[in-house]
């Protein structure tokens, strides 16, 4: 297999942006945001899986539970409204590939289009790190399904 960032990522070689949310599966603040949308993270397995359809049954239900609880707790923690969440397979020159799950929240009046008119920029490293210990007190750290 090629280098995967995300691997790296996931097995903490490189970024101390990463939230472990069990023992198999990490969240991540976005490198790229909404400025309207801010804590935008990433559900991902620690190990590599390409696809969603490559994921065991039981991976699957553990990213999705991380999922739900990141929607449930926006609302009390950001004062969201709601979320957008989004999984793309793999996608034509994005090689290699790592499964992840986008999770956005939703404000009201963030004219929130896709694609969006306003774009995403880089958040910065510090703003991604406090972005990070905010995401750590909304999951407890919890054992695999």
């Amino acid at each position: 297999m090629a280098e995967c960032v995300f691997c790296d990522i996931g097995a903490r070689h490189i970024d101390r942006d990463t939230v472990p949310a069990s023992d198999r599966v990490y969240v991540l603040p976005a490198l790229r945001q909404r400025p309207r949308n801010r804590f935008h993270t990433l559900v991902l397995p620690i190990a590599h899986v390409r696809n969603l359809q490559d994921a065991d049954p039981c991976l699957l239900a553990e990213i999705m539970s991380i999922t739900a609880s990141l929607t449930a707790a926006f609302p009390a923690k950001l004062g969201a409204n709601g979320s957008f969440v989004f999984q793309s397979n793999v996608e034509p020159g994005d090689l290699p590939f790592h499964l992840h799950v986008h999770v956005v929240p939703r404000f009201d009046d963030d004219e929130f289009r896709t694609p969006d008119p306003y774009g995403v920029e880089e958040v910065p490293r510090r703003d991604r790190l406090a972005q990070a210990r905010e995401l750590r007190g909304l999951l407890q750290p919890r054992r695999s399904l």
